[in-house]
């Protein structure tokens, strides 16, 4: 099944921008025009010489498009003198130059693909997690996170005041996680753990549990917030606050 996207050439030299469209093409990538399609997919923005139009180009699709843009070069020396990082700035989600194989076919495509699946996956959690805002910000926000939860198991650091809706993202997070996951049984429920609340004679039984016996009024076992999250999201709520230090060996 092809990737629904655009693909559009900026400037003149349009014989090598329509072979490099031809060859995407052969990989499964829906392309369409630019016109038709903008504002409702990602897209391919190819170029084969930089210039100030580019970039402003660049600037205004990037404001109005709901999608990413990657920026495709036509030859890799054209970025031979730093210029990913002003394409980057000027709003472009990631810059490539094409060679000839298939290297650079399935960056693309693989790019394309996970984009549309997070595409999908944040209209989905709009509902489930009862998200709000539509902004480009916004929306760049909640990919990244649905990126990290669904692509990655790399631990995530959401900060902000009380009140910005750091919970509602840990909701986000468990969300993904879950819904990506191959799993045979249902993913754990998100564990939230108020870290002002916690003391530190007591730390480590809300953390990590305890057996039965193991101090004074431990009548059971009991699992800790580690074991219980396993396999899910535990989110650690207001750590700043936590007076008490926990050692993992």
């Amino acid at each position: 099944m092809g990737t629904r996207t655009w693909f559009h050439f900026s400037d003149g030299k349009r014989a090598s921008g329509q072979a490099i469209r031809e060859h995407l093409a052969t990989a499964g990538l829906d392309f369409g025009d630019f016109e038709e399609r903008r504002g409702q997919c990602n897209g391919v923005l190819c170029f084969a010489e930089f210039s100030d139009s580019l970039c402003a180009f660049l600037r205004e699709i990037s404001r109005t498009e709901a999608g990413r843009i990657i920026v495709l070069a036509t030859s890799p020396a054209i970025l031979a003198q730093g210029l990913s990082f002003r394409l980057l700035h000027a709003g472009a989600s990631d810059v490539l130059a094409w060679e000839e194989g298939g290297v650079v076919v399935d960056q693309i495509q693989n790019r394309l693909e996970r984009w549309s699946a997070i595409d999908e996956l944040s209209e989905l959690a709009a509902s489930h997690v009862r998200l709000v805002g539509n902004s480009r910000i916004w929306r760049a926000l909640v990919w990244q996170i649905i990126e990290a939860a669904r692509f990655t198991r790399t631990p995530v650091l959401l900060t902000g005041e009380s009140g910005t809706g750091k919970e509602l993202l840990a909701r986000l997070i468990h969300f993904a996680d879950g819904y990506s996951s191959q799993r045979r049984e249902p993913s754990p429920d998100l564990v939230t753990v108020d870290c002002s609340t916690l003391v530190p004679e007591l730390s480590g039984s809300e953390l990590f549990g305890h057996e039965r016996g193991a101090f004074t009024g431990a009548v059971s076992a009991r699992a800790g917030a580690f074991e219980l999250s396993d396999g899910g999201v535990l989110f650690l709520d207001e750590v700043a606050s936590c007076q008490c230090l926990c050692r993992l060996n």
